[in-house]
């Protein structure tokens, strides 16, 4: 089992009933303590459902209306949703990031370099 993450971080696992629980700090209650959210789903969330869900119900307590309104709303529904919607989370790496701001899609692990390829002596 992997370490146990910081406090105020936030988690996702699949749980003993076999739903996938989601674990989200968004801010402090009024007597002091951690205000955690929980989501759970049968399947994992993608990419595009956890930023709809940061954007309906946490960034609307951590950013003014006007600059979530013509800041984050329309570069997360505009790049980062159809770049990297359909990733599950706990599937996403650099690459899909690097190959979304390409506007391109991921090349296989296979063609991904290396110092083996790098060495190897070209063809023609």
């Amino acid at each position: 089992m992997p370490a146990r993450k910081p406090n105020r971080r936030s988690s996702i696992y699949l749980g003993s009933d076999g739903w996938w629980h989601g674990w989200v700090t968004i801010g402090s209650k009024d007597d002091g303590s951690p205000d955690r959210r929980h989501r759970k789903a049968r399947t994992e969330a993608a990419v595009g459902q956890w930023m709809e869900t940061w954007l309906t119900t946490i960034a609307p307590r951590r950013i003014r209306r006007s600059t979530l309104e013509t800041t984050y709303a329309p570069k997360v529904r505009n790049r980062i949703i159809p770049g990297l919607g359909k990733h599950r989370l706990d599937r996403l790496t650099p690459e899909h990031s690097w190959a979304a701001r390409a506007g391109r899609t991921p090349r296989p692990p296979s063609w991904t370099g290396s110092a083996a390829a790098a060495r190897r002596p070209r063809a023609g």
